[in-house]
């Protein structure tokens, strides 16, 4: 495969990629909700800590989902979500999830 064919591959695969990504957004809610719901607020120093783990594990849960058969390629874009995971929720869970934290603690 020369250099312009392996290009094309990859800019192929980020393309569908990206595509899956916003197919799989209303799915994103669920994610979070569960993942703040599964977790014990009591295992955690302070609310810092565990919305850093409610943060994780809904880019590890959601990425999951993406059929993405490469373990590199699935870190790679596990990287590319956050940010936007983290807005997400600091712009529509956050609220939720100090008082879910508030009241098991």
């Amino acid at each position: 495969m020369n250099l312009q064919e392996h290009i094309r591959r990859i800019l192929r695969e980020e393309v569908n990629e990206s595509t899956v990504v916003r197919r799989r957004l209303d799915k994103l809610p669920k994610h979070i909700t569960s993942s703040y719901k599964w977790l014990d607020p009591k295992k955690f120093g302070n609310f810092d800590e565990f919305l850093n783990r409610v943060i994780f594990q809904t880019v590890r849960d959601f990425s999951s989902e993406l059929g993405i058969q490469d373990y590199e390629r699935i870190l790679e874009v596990r990287e590319e979500i956050k940010p936007f995971v983290t807005q997400y929720i600091n712009d529509n869970y956050l609220k939720d999830i100090k008082y879910y934290f508030d009241i098991f603690r």
